[in-house]
């Protein structure tokens, strides 16, 4: 009964730790813990997944097991696909969900939300289309519009020191009109830089930006940071393992300010929205507050 009650504690939250990776493998994440809440540290454990199709009772279209020991943390790392074939699933024909068994006890299943978007690509033949999480364009693709072509992308690390940065030198004087924009940060990015008295802000810093030779960056507006959000995983893995030193996925650090990043939109006089990377909620902070800095461009 001890062994089934510690499994039965492991975090269902592990379930949405799924990340999209290229090619024919994709990354699940979990921490397990035991029924005290203690991390399961340097565990050895059987893990065995499957994907279901059309629904979380649905047929199963793939399975594989993995013997693995967990990390000092109580983490288990897993390629999905490295053990069997996971080519030949049609990503974009249905729903796929994902049951996860540890230690012969069922953890629950989840639906894949975040589909391995460049397998998706991959299986329909684009050699030339974009896809949600392609390194292009001197950063990471984060959307895409309806014609596969055109859409925005992500810088491939934040510009603040590390500890965030003011939004402006600038507090209690409202930009007006021109920093109002919900949906596209550039006109936002504009009319902050081109301020009275403006020195320095996170607008400046991804105006100065240049990677790749691309400088036509900006400060993200309240949409545009959602976007990133909405696909945090994929951006995340993808710039976690591609084996690039000065790449780094998104923060989530559970502590202003280090999951907080800057939006360029203006709410009044002294104050600005911004988005919690952790917990995909928005509020206003004031713009002599420090949170972090992503540059986004389009293309």
């Amino acid at each position: 009964m001890k062994k089934i009650s510690l499994l039965f504690a492991l975090t269902i939250y592990a379930l949405t730790g799924i990340f999209g990776q290229s090619p024919d493998q994709f990354k699940y994440q979990a921490l397990l813990r035991s029924a005290d809440g203690t991390i399961m540290a340097n565990e050895s454990v059987s893990v065995y997944l499957e994907i279901l199709q059309g629904s979380a009772t649905g047929t199963s279209v793939f399975n594989e097991t993995h013997n693995l020991t967990t990390t000092e943390q109580g983490l288990i790392n897993i390629n999905i696909g490295s053990v069997e074939d996971l080519s030949f699933i049609s990503w974009g024909a249905d729903n796929y969900f994902i049951k996860i068994t540890v230690n012969g006890t069922e953890m629950g299943t989840s639906q894949l939300l975040s589909v391995p978007y460049a397998l998706y690509a991959k299986e329909a033949g684009s050699t030339d289309g974009h896809y949600l999480g392609e390194l292009f364009g001197g950063g990471i693709i984060f959307f895409i519009d309806e014609t596969g072509e055109h859409g925005l992308i992500a810088g491939l690390h934040d510009l603040d020191d590390g500890s965030g940065a003011a939004w402006s030198n600038i507090v209690d004087v409202e930009i007006g009109e021109g920093a109002h924009g919900f949906y596209d940060g550039a006109p936002n990015t504009v009319a902050i830089i081109g301020q009275a008295g403006h020195t320095n802000s996170a607008a400046k810093m991804c105006d100065d930006y240049s990677n790749e030779g691309y400088d036509d960056w900006y400060l993200p507006t309240a949409n545009e940071l959602l976007l990133i959000r909405t696909n945090a995983m994929i951006i995340h893995s993808v710039l976690e393992n591609d084996g690039d030193p000065n790449t780094f996925g998104l923060l989530a650090a559970f502590t202003h300010p280090y999951s907080f990043y800057w939006s360029s939109l203006e709410i009044g006089s002294d104050f600005v929205w911004w988005l919690n990377m952790d917990y995909d909620t928005g509020n206003s902070l004031t713009k002599a507050d420090f949170a972090r800095v992503r540059p986004v461009r389009k293309f």
